[in-house]
């Protein structure tokens, strides 16, 4: 909105507020300084607003093993078709492609090995996976009960998968996503999640506890 755009808004307020013949009066003089102020404010508020919906708007790419070798490669997932049809492929999100990296498909990877970037990252700032392991909070109603708040926090460890349209956590006694959604573990007890591996190179985590 422009300075006079601004101006005809508070002109047009100030007349249904006072009537015409006080427009030009002190009261008025007031609610165009207030509407400008008031407007400067929202603009700003906007501002910070939108600055922060894009920065919380989640990244979207996955990460999967190579077929050729077993590392980790991340970017956008494609799917083969045609007579590639069933394999699954990683194409780096870069300016120029890794040495052998087709630039078309990306790397070839191992399809159950895929896994898509939940937007979060644990206590270190290492982004979260499908398929990763994390050492969670166990005893969760320690964060809301008074009564529990002197207790030793435990800890067990759970995975990650995508269920029910959600990020959740799992674990062996507690499959498809009986340890809760992943947000609640990050909001509240971000402090105390932590990536140990995943499911991929380090199953037997799932069966020990910390």
């Amino acid at each position: 909105m422009s300075k006079d755009k601004a101006e005809e808004k508070a002109r047009e307020y100030a007349i249904k507020k006072y009537g015409d013949e006080l427009i030009f009066h002190e009261p008025y003089l007031e609610t165009l300084g207030d509407y400008k102020q008031g407007y400067t404010q929202a603009e700003q508020d906007l501002s910070s607003q939108l600055t922060a919906y894009k920065e919380a708007l989640r990244k979207i790419k996955f990460r999967g093993k190579r077929v050729d070798k077993n590392e980790f490669v991340f970017g956008d997932l494609i799917h083969g078709v045609g007579s590639k049809h069933g394999r699954m492929y990683i194409l780096p999100v870069t300016h120029t492609y890794p040495q052998g990296c087709n630039n078309l498909d990306g790397w070839d990877v191992m399809p159950e090995t895929v896994g898509q970037f939940t937007g979060l990252t644990d206590k270190n700032g290492r982004e979260i996976y499908e398929g990763d392991i994390v050492s969670a909070f166990s005893n969760i109603n320690k964060i809301s009960d008074p009564h529990l708040s002197t207790s030793d926090p435990t800890y067990s460890n759970k995975y990650v998968e995508f269920i029910r349209g959600v990020f959740s956590l799992s674990s062996l006694e507690f499959p498809n996503g009986g340890c809760g959604v992943l947000d609640h573990y990050v909001g509240a007890m971000s402090k105390d999640l932590e990536i140990i591996g995943n499911i991929h190179d380090s199953h037997s985590l799932l069966t020990n506890k910390e």
